[in-house]
Formats: structure tokens, sequence, C-alpha cells
């Protein structure tokens, strides 16, 4: 055959490489060149070939990132702007239909509830201030202080001078229920502190120091603090609550007797509120002693191991809730199913204020895709309320109606506690640098 037509089927079918080590060094010097072509031809093809991988990576990269835009901006306009907006009206009397009396006004109101439901006597214009709080919270990390000063200024003005709170109030009448709390009042004093790293306003200060000292002399020796200071009790998710809250002191005076407590408090729960079960598991008790099964314990725990740098138990302590309080339930009045937690073994409903509790710790911990699973089923909860006409931003305290072994009723009714963590969770989700109890 004529070399020139070798040469030049060689480098056109790119064959050169199929040529022997041991033929090419027998060849004429006119086909060592033929050779040294096609495998310059060789070398072009493959980097060509690399290249075109790594542009394939590159848009893999900027398809997700894409996307994970557009997850985020969705949820912040359909879930959060519609819920931001719903819980921004709750002090509203024109919105709510609940006129305040003189001194409360400024509260938000809990539920809506509607006149014929069997509720409504309990809970019409009835408002909790563990929900104010969170509110107010919400509305910080929302970029509305102005909204979250007029809440924080409302429960200003109902404590007591030893810096108690009661456990709710109604707003259209001078009913309390006068019961103290330990975690109602450390989320209201995290959220006086958390609004004065943010804003630079030390209006509450006063009275978020008043909330530690009288917090402090529930302290028992190990550590914890009990639930009140009428019963002794010492609840896991109340401790935590008071961990973030002396920490957020802590942070915005700098007076070490508050972070000292904080100290005190995560070393009794990672002793003495922690259980081992075994070597790749484990759990938060309900209490000290008190084993009962309890979600929040463990996703606002997982949220308290992450923040002190202990991500891998935070991880059992999520392995545990999946265990346990996974729920899967079908929305009323439809063939959509949605799956999240319950606040206990017997998984009687979904949980929505639990549900996003667990959403956030997910976030916290780095499992973002999960977070979004369940917030992708919040969502499903709006958008199928909105196709039945009964969607107003809020979301339901839970899912379902349930009444559980001790006679506690999570009601359906559009909850005020719910929304707030919704916008919570948001931020937690949207931004890792979110200052809603981040790492120590």
């Amino acid at each position: 055959m004529n070399k020139k037509i070798l040469a030049l089927l060689l480098t056109v079918a790119g064959f050169a490489g199929l040529v022997s080590p041991a033929s090419a060094r027998s060849v004429s010097p006119q086909e060592d060149r033929v050779e040294s072509a096609s495998a310059t031809l060789s070398r072009t093809l493959a980097d060509q070939q690399a290249q075109q991988a790594e542009l394939m990576r590159l848009q893999s990269v900027e398809l997700a990132r894409v996307q994970n835009l557009a997850f985020s901006t969705t949820l912040q306009s359909v879930l959060g702007e519609g819920s931001l907006n719903w819980l921004a009206n709750r002090d509203n009397p024109l919105a709510t239909g609940i006129q305040p009396i003189p001194g409360r006004t400024g509260l938000l109101v809990s539920y809506a509830v509607p006149p014929v439901d069997p509720l409504a006597p309990f809970l019409t214009g009835r408002s909790y201030t563990y929900d104010n709080a969170v509110g107010a919270i919400s509305f910080l990390l929302q970029g509305r202080s102005g909204d979250a000063r007029s809440v924080l200024a409302a429960l200003q003005r109902l404590m007591a001078p030893n810096g108690t709170l009661g456990f709710s109030y109604q707003v259209d009448s001078s009913w309390t229920d006068s019961r103290v709390r330990t975690g109602t009042l450390a989320w209201v004093g995290y959220a006086m502190a958390l609004y004065q790293r943010l804003t630079g306003d030390r209006t509450f200060q006063a009275n978020a120091e008043k909330i530690a000292v009288y917090l402090k002399g529930l302290q028992v020796s190990s550590g914890s603090l009990r639930g009140g200071p009428d019963v002794s009790w010492r609840s896991t998710e109340h401790n935590i609550d008071a961990y973030f809250f002396y920490r957020e002191l802590y942070r915005v005076t700098r007076k070490s007797t508050y972070q000292s407590t904080a100290v005190q408090i995560k070393n009794s729960l990672l002793t003495r509120h922690w259980v081992a079960t075994g070597g790749t598991s484990g759990h938060f008790l309900q209490g000290i002693g008190d084993s009962t099964p309890a979600l929040d314990a463990n996703s606002w725990g997982a949220i308290f191991l992450w923040a002190v740098g202990r991500t891998a138990q935070a991880n059992k302590a999520l392995q545990y809730v999946e265990s346990t309080f996974k729920n899967t339930r079908t929305i009323s009045g439809s063939s959509v199913s949605v799956t999240g937690y319950a606040p206990d073994s017997a998984r009687g409903t979904i949980w929505l204020e639990g549900t996003l509790g667990v959403a956030a710790a997910y976030k916290r911990v780095g499992q973002t895709a999960v977070a979004d699973r369940i917030l992708n089923d919040v969502s499903r909860i709006q958008t199928t309320w909105q196709s039945q006409g009964k969607w107003h931003g809020a979301l339901p305290y839970a899912l379902s109606r349930y009444t559980n072994a001790d006679g506690d009723t999570f009601s359906d009714l559009e909850s005020t506690a719910s929304t707030g963590w919704l916008l919570i969770t948001l931020s937690v989700r949207n931004n890792s640098a979110s200052p809603f109890w981040n790492r120590d």
C-alpha cells in the first residue's frame, strides 16, 4: 500500500495506537512521523474528552446550585412570606377578631379558632408566652426587628418584679395562667438577649438578667434546672432552652456568671440527661429519671449536641427520632400523604412545631437533603390547604387533632408556634450562619 495512503488512514482513523512498539522501531522515518502525528491526535482527543468531562461537571454543579437556589426561593416566597405576614398580624384585632384589654396589646394570639370549634372556649384569644418568644425570634431572623421589639415590649409589661411571667394570658380579659415554667422563661430571655445581639438595643437586658437570676434559683446540685418553682422534675427540653439562654446572655453582657451557669447546664445534659444504648446508639431522656420518649428532647437535643461540638452524638439522637417518632399521614379531605414526626411514640399525629425542629436539626448536622425533604412535605400541607381554600399563611399545630396519654391536646388549628418555627427553620436552612442556636 502507498505509504502516504497508509499515513492518511492511520491519522484519520486514529489507529496508530494499534502499532506495536517492536513494529514501530523497524519502520521508516516517514512512518515515525505518521506515528508521532497519530499520538498527537490521540492526546488532543484525550484533552478534548477531559475538557468535555470537566464542562459536564461544572454544568452539573451549576444545575445543582440553581436547583438549590430555586428550592430556597420557593420556600421563602411560598412558605416564608405568607407565614411571616400571617404571624405579623397576630396582634391585630382586625385580623384576629380579638380586641386586647389595656396592658395586653402587642401579644400574639396563639391560634386561629373557628367560633364553632370545641376548643373555642379554651383557646380563643389565648396568648402563650412561649409562642410570643418564638414569634419574636422568628421576626428577628427575618429582619423584622420592629415587630420583635413590639412583642418583647408586650411581654416586658407583664413581667413580675422577680422576672417571672405566666404560662399564658388571655388577650381580651385579665385571665392569666400563672404557672411559671423554666422553658418558657428561658425562651423569653433568649429572645431578649438575641434581640440585643442583633440590634445593639439594650432595652430588654435588665429583664433578661432578672430571668437569669430567677432561674438560677431553680438549679439543683447536678447543674440542671427544675421545671418550675412548684415541681421537682428536671426536663431535658427546659434545660436545653436554659443552656442557650445563658450562653446568649453571656455573649451580650460578658458576665462570667452566665457563662459558668451555661457550662454547668451543658455538663449535666451530657452526663445525666443522655442515655447510651449501645456503641452506635443513644438518646436524650425526657428528663432526669424519666424515660418517656420525647421528640423535642432529641430534635432540640441534636441541635444542642451539634452546637457544643458533638455532631456524631447528634446523629445518634436523630437516628432515635427516626425510629421512634417518624410518621406518615394523609391530609384531611385529600389523598395527599405527608411524612413528619409525632410528639410521642404513639405516633397519633404529625406535630408541625416538632417536625420543623427536626428539619432544623438535620440542617445543622449537615444533612440538608433530609431537611429539604421535611420542608417539602410541610410545603405540601400548605399547598393542599390552599387548593381547599383554607390556607391563610399559617401552619396547623398538628396535622390532625390528637390527645396524648397525659391529656394534652395537639390541635389542628392554625398556630403561632408552628408558623414561627417554620420561619426559624427557614433561617437555619437558608443561612448556615443563622444566629439561632448556633455553635459555641
